[in-house]
């Protein structure tokens, strides 16, 4: 720098503000992002513990939709499939209906919901 041209104190006073703004403004980070992860932890929703009647259910048995869904396929490709086959196919439409009822079961929190839904 030349001799004729000095900053002012006032400009080397306002950028040691902001560097002082800056580190303050970092300082309350953590206890803030640890107050909203005990918030969320708290609001996180609690699922019942099936019981164990329905737990037994859910092993053994094939529910009424599923072996519609089943019959349904017996009927179009049966000559196709073996019974392990068939018996395979509906017990993963069980399983599937089974996993579509417990993702049903869990409430969203407001912000958890889509911003917007998408309509083609």
């Amino acid at each position: 720098m030349s001799a004729a041209y000095r900053p002012s104190q006032g400009r080397r006073r306002f950028v040691q503000l902001l560097g002082w703004a800056s580190v303050l403004a970092a300082a309350p980070g953590p206890t803030l992002a640890a107050a909203a992860r005990a918030r969320s932890e708290s609001a996180k929703p609690r699922l019942k513990p099936p019981t164990p009647a329905a737990a037994a259910l859910e092993k053994n048995e094939i529910s009424q939709d599923a072996r519609a869904l089943a019959a349904v396929l017996k009927r179009r490709y049966g000559e196709h499939w073996s019974a392990d086959q068939l018996r395979s196919v509906a017990t993963g439409l069980d399983d599937d209906h089974k996993a579509a009822a417990r993702l049903g079961e869990v409430k969203l929190a407001n912000s958890e919901e889509p911003d917007f839904t998408f309509n083609a």
